[in-house]
């Protein structure tokens, strides 16, 4: 199990005309969203955050670009009281930010944009791939990532995942991180630990409990309609009461005699309404 709950991504490149946020969780999507500009990013971001954190969740906010400069995400620190790796502890803290580079998982975005749909776009995939990946990794997998860089580590050292790519490209593309995710209104979903019944001993059930819900009484066939028969009900003749083989056909007894069978055939044309 992961030691986050909810892990969040988001392309915060300076300058971007359009940001992509990913949020997955347990190596699932749960929603991609693309925003505007960085003031409606944060602003999403803020209620998103709020959202997850009254429910209990704890949370990792990834953030392609440079963390330093953003004051936008200083801001969402304070708010929440935010632990920022690895400048910081992290440990207690609800809210987790850190920066993340999307080349880490680059051969798996390239390959996934490879069999994407043409509308799909580089900064979509890459925030939705990271966020699975980060979801899917266990707590002993996200502890060796979050190992505190020394001091004076350089900026590829402030990077979460960095030395770990061969990892993050496993969980993005492993089948953790392709199981479609649950549906939020599964009418066939049941309770864990019950299972579908078996069609036999469904019908078995209905046979030992079903009872009639009201009487039966007989009624000339004029007035039957729109009731339900109590027993099946037998013709008293044939109808058509000559045989009709136009329509009918005959039955034949073969296997009451041995060997082979010979069914001669008259010559002739019967017409329909001709004998």
């Amino acid at each position: 199990m992961s030691r986050f709950d909810t892990v969040v991504v988001v392309d915060w490149s300076p300058g971007k005309a359009a940001i992509w946020s990913g949020v997955a969780r347990a190596g699932r999507d749960v929603a991609q969203r693309s925003h505007r500009d960085h003031g409606e990013a944060e602003d999403w971001l803020e209620d998103f955050v709020a959202q997850e954190v009254a429910t209990g969740r704890q949370v990792l906010a990834a953030f392609q670009g440079p963390f330093d400069d953003q004051a936008e995400l200083h801001r969402l620190a304070q708010r929440h009281g935010a632990g920022v790796w690895p400048q910081a502890a992290t440990a207690a803290a609800a809210v987790t930010l850190t920066e993340i580079c999307p080349s880490l998982i680059e051969p798996v975005v390239k390959a996934a944009l490879a069999d994407a749909p043409e509308a799909e776009t580089r900064d979509r995939m890459q925030v939705r791939l990271l966020a699975r990946a980060l979801s899917a990794l266990s707590a002993s997998e996200m502890a060796a990532l979050m190992t505190h860089a020394p001091a004076g580590a350089d900026e590829a050292g402030r990077i979460l995942g960095a030395g770990h790519a061969a990892l993050l490209c496993r969980k993005a593309a492993g089948p953790e991180a392709l199981t479609p995710p649950p549906l939020s209104n599964d009418c066939f979903a049941l309770p864990q630990g019950v299972d579908w019944t078996p069609v036999d001993q469904a019908l078995a059930l209905l046979r030992d409990r079903l009872r009639p819900v009201t009487g039966t009484e007989v009624v000339p066939l004029s007035e039957a309609l729109g009731r339900v028969l109590a027993a099946p009900v037998m013709a008293l003749r044939s109808n058509p009461p000559q045989p009709n083989t136009a329509v009918d056909g005959y039955g034949f007894a073969g296997g009451r005699c041995a060997g082979p069978h010979v069914l001669p055939l008259v010559a002739g044309r019967a017409a329909a309404t001709h004998e």
